[in-house]
């Protein structure tokens, strides 16, 4: 792949599909990937899948850091505030491909995929017994989770609003149950939230609308018998 790349330096396909070996089947550092595709982007810049593919790059790298235990060289805070731009970067090359081809789905469901399984490896971070103490923390972490959690239920939204035509897909019914589940126990979450709001370093409209999104999660749950 290399050699056509070097073979056919202006074909932006040969870059994206060295990119995504480099990414998902060699596992390289990620800037060596992200080389690849950001020579595709500069070919072929109209193209979502190569802006797609970046946002994969950026991803996975998230996900590599997050699976790392923690050591005394690094807090998760710290941790979480170094890939703050890294994870931004991911969130916007998928806004791009998303932008580029409206009426796909597909760069909506990896962000939102990103972002639950962001949630969940910091979870598995913290010492914390539930996903209500995480999302209660009143730290940049908590924020942080909080702020992420209602993106993905903006952009669950959206694949619905895409899939309104068809059965949803299994993965707007997969993020619906990861969802419900990090919410938790209703009211215990509701309570946590609420709580919050008398705080003056909080991202208050953030925190209401996860108390609205507890609230419509709650209500569209079947009442067992």
């Amino acid at each position: 792949m290399k050699t056509l790349c070097e073979t056919f330096p202006t074909d932006a396909h040969f870059w994206n599909h060295l990119g995504r070996h480099l990414n998902f089947i060699v596992k390289a550092p990620y800037v060596e990937a992200e080389r690849c595709f950001l020579r595709a982007i500069e070919l072929d810049s109209k193209n979502e899948i190569h802006h797609h593919g970046l946002g994969m790059v950026y991803r996975f790298e998230v996900r590599r850091r997050l699976e790392q235990p923690l050591d005394r060289s690094q807090s998760l805070l710290e941790r979480l505030a170094a890939l703050e731009s890294i994870f931004g970067q991911a969130e916007q090359s998928f806004r791009t491909a998303r932008k580029l081809e409206p009426g796909s789905d597909y760069a909506l469901v990896t962000h939102v995929q990103m972002i639950i399984e962001s949630i969940e490896r910091i979870f598995n971070l913290v010492n914390v017994h539930d996903y209500k103490e995480l999302l209660n923390r009143t730290d940049y972490i908590g924020d942080w989770c909080r702020s992420k959690l209602q993106r993905a239920e903006v952009l669950l939204d959206e694949i619905k609003r895409i899939q309104a035509e068809v059965e949803n897909s299994k993965f707007a019914l997969e993020f619906e149950s990861k969802l419900t589940g990090l919410y938790g126990n209703f009211e215990a979450m509701v309570r946590g939230l609420t709580e919050l709001l008398n705080r003056h370093d909080i991202n208050e409209r953030s925190v209401r609308r996860l108390i609205a999104h507890c609230h419509i999660r709650h209500h569209a749950c079947p009442v067992s018998t």
